[in-house]
């Protein structure tokens, strides 16, 4: 009866290790697909974030050379305003503008005799970008 008690407790023993095994897993670190599988899921939300990062600074870069572009066309206009009525001018002198751009000023007079329509464009790289018109009286 000595000799079983020893036995018992090997036994015991044994099963509880078998069961902590099948429990706790056979590693107790991650095995090499779970740290692919990982290292995968943080490239693809790391690719997710730097191509929002891209889309914000290129609309951020949209965005200021649209209002370059609107301070170009509303300084012509306010210059022209300055210069004095001519009766039939096919064009107005235009401001000194930064090196991608070009602005043009058109004068067209209108029927009354003593107004013109003014139309201001302002390109960039030889596209258009703004054409914006005003009214010019002869004071």
């Amino acid at each position: 009866m000595g000799a079983g008690v020893p036995h018992r407790i090997y036994h015991c023993s044994r099963i509880r290790n078998i069961i902590r095994r099948l429990v706790r897993g056979k590693s107790s670190g991650m095995t090499m697909i779970e740290t692919v599988i990982t290292l995968a899921m943080l490239g693809i939300i790391g690719v997710a974030a730097l191509s929002g990062l891209a889309s914000l600074v290129i609309s951020g870069g949209v965005a200021v050379d649209r209002a370059s572009i609107i301070a170009i066309a509303q300084r012509q206009l306010e210059y022209v305003k300055t210069l004095p009525y001519q009766a039939a001018p096919t064009a107005y002198a235009v401001i000194e503008v930064p090196s991608p751009y070009r602005v043009t000023c058109e004068a067209q007079p209108l029927p009354d005799g003593n107004m013109q329509k003014v139309v201001v464009a302002v390109t960039k790289g030889g596209r258009s970008s703004l054409v914006i018109e005003d009214i010019k009286v002869n004071r």
